[in-house]
Order: structure tokens, then C-alpha cells, then sequence
């Protein structure tokens, strides 16, 4: 009579037979069953492209909030001690004119700035679409805001060789100093 294994495959083939009818052939529901795994993939690829791409969005979101945070955190430091807003206000005016202790904290706080604009334009030029030409337009507006200033263009020079990204940007941006 045969292996029970056999006898199972005739049940099988006798029954699916039965109910598809003398019409499908199994060369037929193995086309059919090829199809419906080729449906199961591309849903699947579908699923796992709409995932990447929200994950693409979370990580640009999360970028824009570091940025945000960290300019906060740069004015906020600025805004919390009158000496030091005092420093950064003559300071702008003319970095030379200042003593050695301010132009330190001058510095300083100045250089905290320069990191941040730095890793903003990092996270721009290598996370490709955060926020697009709106995000470099904002980068550049907060350099002119932060830097287009007498007193920072005689700081700039001295520190450019700390920020080989930023140069050609901060160049271009504030004409060569």
C-alpha cells in the first residue's frame, strides 16, 4: 500500500481536488502558493520601508531638538550671568579691547557656540534630508546673528584651525576674515 507519508499525500491531493474541482492542477496551486509568497514578501518589504522611514524621521527630529537645545543652552549661559553678558556685549564690539580674563570667557563661550554650530552643520551635511535647505538657511542665519560681529571676526581667526568643517561655512557666511 505504500508509507503512511504517501498515503497522507494522496488524502491531500484526493481532498484539494475535490474541493478546487478537476480544473486546478497542482502545478496550478503550486503558482498560486508562489504568488501569495511573493505578495507576503513584498508586504513585508513594504512594512520594513514605512519602518525606515520613520525612523529616518525620528532621527531627524531628534538632530533638530539637539540643535535647539544647544543654542538654548548658549544663550542661556549668556542670559544667566550680567558679567558675562557684559563681556560678550563689549566684546562684540571689539575682542582686543578686552583683558586676558575676559577674553577667555569671551572665548569660551564663544567656542562652546562654534561646537554647536559645528555639529549642526555635521548632522546637515551627513544626515542627508535633516531639514533640507530650511536647515542650512537656519544655520546660517544664527551665524549672523551669533557671529557677524567686529569683536568675534578678530576672535575667528585664531580659532578656525579648531573647526575644519565649519571654515569654507563661517568664510563664506561673514566674508573671509
Amino acid at each position: 500500500m505504500g508509507s503512511p507519508f504517501c498515503r497522507k499525500r494522496s488524502l491531500l491531493k484526493h481532498a484539494v481536488l475535490q474541493v478546487l474541482g478537476d480544473v486546478m492542477t497542482w502545478e496550478a496551486a503550486g503558482a498560486i502558493g508562489e504568488i501569495l509568497s511573493a505578495l507576503a514578501v513584498l508586504a513585508t518589504l513594504m512594512y520594513l520601508a514605512l519602518q525606515v522611514r520613520q525612523l529616518k524621521q525620528q532621527a531627524e527630529s531628534t538632530a533638530y531638538e539637539h540643535i535647539i537645545e544647544a543654542l538654548n543652552d548658549f544663550v542661556g549661559h549668556i542670559a544667566a550671568s550680567e558679567s558675562l553678558a557684559d563681556i560678550v556685549s563689549r566684546g562684540r564690539e571689539s575682542y582686543e579691547s578686552l583683558n586676558d580674563a575676559e577674553q577667555i570667557r569671551f572665548g569660551s563661550i564663544h567656542m562652546h557656540l562654534l561646537n554647536n554650530l559645528e555639529s549642526w552643520y555635521l548632522q546637515l551635511t551627513q544626515l542627508e534630508g535633516v531639514m533640507g535647505d530650511e536647515g542650512f538657511a537656519n544655520l546660517k542665519a544664527s551665524i549672523l546673528l551669533f557671529c557677524d560681529h567686529p569683536g568675534f571676526r578678530e576672535f575667528w581667526p585664531g580659532v578656525k584651525p579648531i573647526f575644519p568643517h565649519l571654515v569654507k561655512l563661517m568664510d563664506d557666511v561673514l566674508g573671509d576674515t
